[in-house]
C-alpha cells in the first residue's frame, strides 16, 4: 500500500480511512507528501488501525519533528524508514510504543543533536542508521538500553567528540560506522564494551593520534578496522599490538605517518594490513615482529632502503612496496619465506645484486617495472626457483646475462617492454622450458634473434616484438624447417619498413593472431608464408597495401584486417581473385565474408570471430 502526493495531513487521514483491509496490512509507504505528523496528545494516524503492520516507509515528506507517542498501536512493526524529510527534532518517547522494531533508518535528514532517551522503548532494535545528517552532539547515554543493537551507522555527519562511555551496554554490536565526520580523538576505552565488534570504520575524520591500548590484544571475527584518510602521525606500540581481525583488513592508509615504531604492528593477525599513501621514511626494527597477514601494502610512501631488520618477524604472502624511492634492498626478504608476490614497481632500483632475493623460493610473481635497472646479472634472480612471472618493463636494461633466467625453471611469463635491449644472447632461455609468453616490445631491436633461442621453449605461445626497429623477418625466424611450433600471439607491429622474406614463418603450424600492422608493407613475396600451416587472424592494418592480390600469398586464414590501407577505397571483384583460402576480409567500415565461392558485403567492421579468446587480457600493449 502506497500513499503519495497528498498536500495535507487531513487529506492523508482521509485516504487512510478509506483503506480496505487495514487490520491485515503488513507493509505501507507514505512518500512524496507535504505533510507533518500530528502533534503529541492528538490522535495519531496509526492509532488502532494497523495491528499487523510490519514495514513502514515514510520518505520524502515534510516531517520536521517526531513527537512523543506518534507511533502508537504498531506493536508488530519491525522496519521503520524515515528518510529525506528534513527531520531535525525527535522528542523523547517518539518510538516508545514500538516494542518489536528491529530496523530504524533515519538517514538523509537534518538531525543535529541526539539527546538521552530519544530511543527509549527500542530494546529489540538491531539496526540503527543515522547517516547523512548534520549530527554534531551525541549525548553520552543516547544509546543506553539498546542492548540488541547489531549495526550502528553514523557516517557523513559532523560529530567532533565521542564520550568514552557512549557505547556502554552495546555488547552485541558488530558493525560501527563513523566515517566522514570530524572526530579528532578517541578515548582509550571507548570500544571495550563492544565485545562482538567485527566492522569498525572511522575513515575520513580528523584523528591525529590513536590512544594507547585502543585495540590492543583484541580478537575480532570481522572484516575491517579502518582509520584511513585521517591525520594520524604515528602509531605507538601498545595501540594495536595483538589485534586479530579474522578474514579482514586493518587500514591506516592516507594518513601522515612518517615512522613505524618498534612493535607498532607486532602480533597482529589479519588478511591485509594497509599502510599505503602515508609519508613513511623509517621502519624501526621489530615494527612487524610476529605480524601475520596475507597482504602488507606499503606502497606510495617515502622509503629509500629496505633491510631484513625492517621486515623482521613478518609472515606475509603479498608485499607491495611500489611507488617509493627504494634503491637498495640487499637481503631484505631473506626471512620472508612465505612471500608469493613482491611488488617493487616505480622505485629507483638501478642494480639487481646477486642473491638480492635470497630466501624467496616460494615467490611466484615479481614486479620491477618503472625502475632504473640497466643490467641483469647472472645471479640476480638465482634464488627465485619458484618464480612464475617476471616483469621488468620500463627500465633501462641494455644487457641480459646469458644465464640470468637459467635457475627459473618454472618461469612462464617474461615482460621486458620499454627497455634498451638490442639483442638476446643465444642460450638465454635454455632453462625455461615452461615459458609461455615473452614481451619485448618497444626496445632497440633491429633484427630478430636466431630461432635457436626458442628451441628450448616448446610452450612459448605469445611472442611480442612490436615497436622496435626491425626491418626484416628472415627465413626461419621462429622455427626450423619442418618444425611444429604454434603461437597464440605473434606480433611485430609498428617496426620499420618491414620486409618479409620467403619462408619467414617456416616451421610454424598455426598462429592465432599474427600482428603485422603499421609496418609500411606494400608487397609480400609469394613464398613469405611458405611452411606456415594456418592463421586465425592476420593484422595488416595501417600499411601501404594497394592491391588485394597480396592476399593470395597468405596461408589458410579465417580473418584479415586491412583497414587504413590504400586498397580500402577500391572496388574489387573478389570472386575473380581466387581467395578461397580466406574466410573474412575486414576494412574500417565494411567487411566481406566468403560463402563458398561468393563474397557477401557487410556494412560493419569485423574485429574478430572468436569471442571466447580474450586476447586483450593476455596481451599488454603500450
Amino acid at each position: 500500500m502506497s500513499l503519495e502526493n497528498y498536500q495535507s495531513i487531513e487529506e492523508l487521514n482521509e485516504a487512510i480511512e478509506k483503506i480496505d483491509g487495514k487490520e491485515v496490512l503488513t507493509s505501507m509507504s507514505i512518500i512524496n507528501n507535504k505533510v507533518t505528523l500530528p502533534l503529541a496528545g492528538s490522535s495519531g494516524i496509526f492509532e488502532q488501525q494497523f495491528p499487523k503492520l510490519e514495514n513502514l516507509y515514510i520518505n520524502n515528506n515534510d516531517i520536521r519533528q517526531l513527537n512523543a507517542g506518534g507511533f502508537s498501536d504498531l506493536d508488530n512493526l519491525r522496519y521503520l524508514e524515515i528518510k529525506n524529510n528534513g527531520l531535525s527534532v525527535i522528542e523523547t518517547g517518539a518510538f516508545k510504543y514500538l516494542p518489536s522494531l528491529f530496523h530504524l533508518n533515519l538517514s538523509n535528514n537534518v538531525l543535529v543533536t541526539l539527546e538521552n532517551g530519544v530511543f527509549e522503548g527500542l530494546e529489540r532494535l538491531g539496526i540503527l542508521i543515522l547517516s547523512n545528517n548534520v549530527i554534531k552532539v551525541l549525548e553520552k547515554e543516547v544509546f543506553k538500553n539498546l542492548r540488541g543493537l547489531v549495526n550502528l551507522e553514523l557516517a557523513n555527519n559532523v560529530i567532533e567528540e565521542l564520550d568514552g562511555n557512549i557505547f556502554e551496554g552495546l555488547e552485541d554490536l558488530k558493525n560501527l560506522t563513523l566515517k566522514c565526520n570530524k572526530i579528532q580523538k578517541l578515548d582509550s576505552n571507548i570500544f571495550v564494551p563492544l565485545k562482538k565488534l567485527a566492522h569498525l570504520d572511522l575513515s575520513h575524520n580528523e584523528i591525529t593520534s590513536l590512544p594507547e591500548k585502543l585495540l590492543c590484544d583484541r580478537v575480532m571475527d570481522g572484516y575491517l578496522v579502518n582509520f584511513s584518510y585521517n591525520q594520524i602521525i604515528e602509531v605507538e606500540a601498545s595501540v594495536l599490538r595483538g589485534l586479530v581481525i579474522r578474514n579482514g583488513a586493518l587500514d591506516l592508509s592516507h594518513n601522515q605517518i612518517k615512522s613505524l615504531k618498534s612493535g607498532a604492528f607486532s602480533q597482529i593477525e589479519t588478511t591485509k594490513v594497509i599502510l599505503s599513501h602515508n609519508q613513511i621514511e623509517v621502519i624501526e626494527t621489530g615494527s612487524f615482529e610476529g605480524c601475520v597477514c596475507d597482504e602488507l601494502l606499503l606502497d606510495n610512501n617515502q622509503l629509500v632502503e629496505i633491510t631484513s631488520k625492517h621486515l623482521q618477524g613478518l609472515q606475509v604472502s603479498t608485499l607491495s612496496l611500489c611507488h617509493n624511492r627504494i634503491s637498495k634492498f640487499q637481503g631484505a626478504f631473506e626471512k620472508c619465506n612465505d612471500l608469493s608476490k613482491l611488488d617493487l614497481d616505480h622505485n629507483q632500483i638501478d642494480d639487481l645484486p646477486d642473491s638480492g632475493f635470497k630466501g624467496l623460493q616460494k615467490l611466484r610473481l615479481l614486479l620491477l617495472n618503472n625502475n632504473a635497472v640497466k643490467t641483469v646479472g647472472e645471479n640476480s634472480f638465482a634464488a627465485l626457483s619458484g618464480l612464475f612471472s617476471l616483469s621488468l618493463n620500463d627500465n633501462q636494461i641494455e644487457n641480459l646475462h646469458v644465464n640470468c633466467f637459467s635457475k627459473l625453471e618454472l618461469l612462464e611469463d617474461i615482460f621486458l617492454f620499454t627497455n634498451k635491449l638490442s639483442e638476446l644472447p643465444d642460450g638465454l632461455l635454455d632453462g625455461n622450458s615452461k615459458l609461455h609468453q615473452l614481451h619485448l616490445l618497444n626496445n632497440n631491436f633491429t633484427k630478430l634473434p636466431p630461432y635457436t633461442i626458442f628451441d628450448s621453449t616448446p610452450n612459448l605461445s605469445i611472442l611480442n616484438f612490436s615497436y622496435n626497429k626491425i626491418d626484416k623477418i628472415s627465413s626461419n625466424s621462429f622455427a626450423a624447417e619442418g618444425g611444429h611450433k604454434a603461437f597464440q600471439i605473434l606480433t611485430l607491429k609498428s617496426n620499420r619498413d618491414l620486409q618479409i622474406e620467403p619462408g619467414a614463418f617456416e616451421g610454424i603450424e598455426f598462429i592465432k593472431y599474427l600482428g603485422l600492422s603499421s609496418n609500411n608493407i606494400k608487397e609480400i613475396p609469394p613464398d613469405a608464408f611458405k611452411g606456415l600451416g594456418s592463421v586465425h587472424r592476420v593484422e595488416l592494418e595501417n600499411n601501404l597495401i594497394d592491391s588485394l592480390h597480396i592476399l593470395k600469398v597468405l596461408p589458410p586464414t579465417t580473418l584479415v584486417l586491412l583497414n587504413k590501407n590504400p586498397v580500402e577505397n577500391t572496388d574489387w571483384k573478389l570472386e575473380e581473385l581466387g581467395l578461397n583460402h580466406i574466410d573474412i576480409i575486414s576494412f574500417e567500415t565494411k567487411s566481406f565474408r566468403r560463402n563458398g565461392d561468393k563474397w557477401n558485403s557487410e556494412e560493419t567492421y569485423i574485429e574478430d570471430v572468436d569471442l571466447n579468446f580474450d586476447w586483450f587480457d593476455r596481451f599488454p600493449d603500450v
